[in-house]
């Protein structure tokens, strides 16, 4: 049997179903993906009245929602609440940082 086993006294050992653990975990890490992104863009909203790069915001939005400000209220998806989330999204943040690069590139203006 495929999932998580669980002891209860009462009624003996059981499993959850490892699908149901997983639509749980994809639905919190998809929430928190789109809060990171909407942060990134009300962050971009706020820096530019004080002409500064998008960049910026983005790296002030990502310290927001990580596990060290945000993540400390401990709301599942509002935010990332353990250095753990933040690992196993490795693959998503190595674009994003790809992504960020090029961004800092393209502030430069070779005159």
């Amino acid at each position: 049997m495929f999932g998580r086993e669980v002891y209860n006294t009462e009624l003996g050992r059981y499993f959850i179903p490892l699908t149901s653990f997983i639509e749980v975990f994809t639905m919190q890490m998809l929430l928190s993906i789109a809060v990171a992104l909407a942060a990134g863009l009300l962050m971009t909203r706020v820096i530019k009245p004080l002409k500064l790069p998008a960049v910026t915001a983005y790296l002030i939005a990502g310290v927001l929602i990580g596990p060290y400000v945000l993540g400390r209220a401990g709301v599942p998806g509002l935010g990332f609440c353990t250095h753990g989330e933040v690992t196993s999204l490795h693959l998503i943040s190595e674009a994003a940082l790809g992504f960020i690069a090029f961004a800092i590139g393209n502030e430069f203006r070779i005159s």
